[in-house]
């Protein structure tokens, strides 16, 4: 019996281990395809360690994250004057997962600025 029970704890041990799978891609801008470098993205897996998944995009808009487990999560990409964009992502042990992100620009409207100028030695008493 104990020779039975052995192999299959170890096969059931290292088929969790192996449960898990690369996620990579590009982040661009969504109306020129510029490669965003310095993106933030990261995976949010909900698990009793807290383990957080995370990559900073590369010159190119490139990022690479290892060993994500398997299941569905919530990816979220953020870039400064971008607007942050999150997505559902599902993970599975078969393939690698690569994505290819758009993020739209943040556009803000601001008060009107009024710069006013003045002759050198002249005076404006208000």
């Amino acid at each position: 019996m104990k020779k039975l029970l052995c192999p299959l704890f170890c096969l059931f041990t290292f088929t969790t281990l192996a449960q898990t799978q690369n996620v990579r891609g590009k982040v661009l801008d969504s109306e020129t395809n510029v490669p965003l470098a310095g993106t933030k993205v990261e995976i949010d897996v909900s698990n009793d360690a807290g383990t957080k998944y995370r990559a900073v995009t590369d010159n190119e808009g490139a990022f690479s994250i290892a060993s994500v487990p398997v299941g569905k999560y919530s990816l979220t990409t953020r870039y400064t004057q971008y607007e942050a964009k999150t997505q559902t992502i599902e993970v599975n042990s078969g393939k690698e997962l690569i994505l290819n992100i758009l993020l739209q620009e943040s556009v803000t409207n601001k008060e009107e600025v009024v710069v006013t100028g003045r002759k050198k030695g002249e005076i404006i008493n208000e």
